[in-house]
């Protein structure tokens, strides 16, 4: 994906401009579809979508985070509003996304796959439910998502890719993330960039992308991380888009962290302090 205008300077802490080094070279032919190993069955947004399990549904300890199905739930639940918008000059954006996920999901490969159904919809937007299953038809995530439309230019809605090859057989959310969440005194912390490779075809964060991250940053600032909790819930309110090459500041903070429960919220935001997203999330331990 290209840049279109020249990008603001996105560094990472430990000082890796993340828009020109490694990451920027391993990742240049990719989206988050592709990276995901995320697609299409027969009618995107209304049949569903597929998605492989992998490596990047993990982090760099091999270990899983459900919530990597994030990025394939966005896209599937997009889908009926996007097919039915009042006309070729509107566009749809999400405002909210909610998660549910089964915790005793075996999260069974080689493929996943997700889809999704019409609630409402009327002028100004909508509401689509949806499920993720296992290879063995077992339902391993559930969720809905409220959708807006908006403004655009004639013809100005490009559909995501699915015919780039991939994903990176090694590639998990460490790399793709450029970085390892860091613990403060009241929860976590991250800076990433909004780069190409985790962008929509708009060049803004995907809104998949963004869930996962409130995770992939909030279960850090529990003892044990992701390998002793499990996400129960996710939901994420979208305010404003992540641009390519924004700076993006992912602040985790605990909500309650309890023996065998916790409660984290997430903002994103960026260099002016202004959010771009806000997530709760809630974990139990794992058996």
């Amino acid at each position: 994906m290209t840049i279109e205008s020249g990008p603001r300077p996105a560094v990472h802490p430990r000082g890796v401009d993340v828009l020109t080094g490694p990451a920027a070279s391993r990742f240049a032919e990719h989206t988050p579809q592709t990276l995901f190993a995320i697609d299409r069955r027969e009618d995107w947004g209304v049949t569903g979508l597929g998605m492989h399990t992998g490596p990047w549904m993990t982090d760099a300890e091999g270990v899983h985070y459900p919530s990597s199905v994030a990025i394939m739930m966005d896209s599937v639940l997009c889908g009926p509003l996007f097919v039915r918008r009042p006309g070729p000059t509107m566009g749809m954006a999400t405002s909210e996304l909610s998660l549910d996920f089964v915790p005793a999901a075996t999260w069974q490969g080689p493929e996943l796959s997700a889809a999704s159904e019409l609630m409402q919809i009327d002028a100004s937007g909508g509401l689509t439910r949806g499920d993720v299953r296992d290879s063995s038809g077992n339902i391993c995530t559930t969720g809905t998502l409220w959708g807006r439309f908006f403004p655009i230019a004639s013809g100005d809605s490009p559909s995501e890719p699915m015919d780039i090859p991939g994903p990176d057989p090694t590639a998990t959310l460490t790399d793709m993330f450029c970085g390892v969440p860091q613990r403060t005194h009241s929860g976590s912390e991250l800076q990433i960039a909004a780069a190409p490779w985790l962008n929509n075809p708009r060049q803004v964060m995907h809104g998949g992308v963004l869930a996962t991250l409130s995770d992939y940053v909030a279960v850090a600032a529990l003892d044990g991380g992701a390998a002793r909790w499990s996400p129960l819930s996710l939901r994420t309110n979208y305010f404003r888009p992540a641009v390519e090459g924004d700076k993006v500041t992912v602040v985790a903070e605990a909500v309650q962290r309890g023996r065998s429960l916790a409660v984290m919220r997430v903002r994103t935001m960026g260099a002016s302090g202004k959010p771009f997203t806000h997530s709760m999330v809630s974990y139990a331990v794992k058996p």
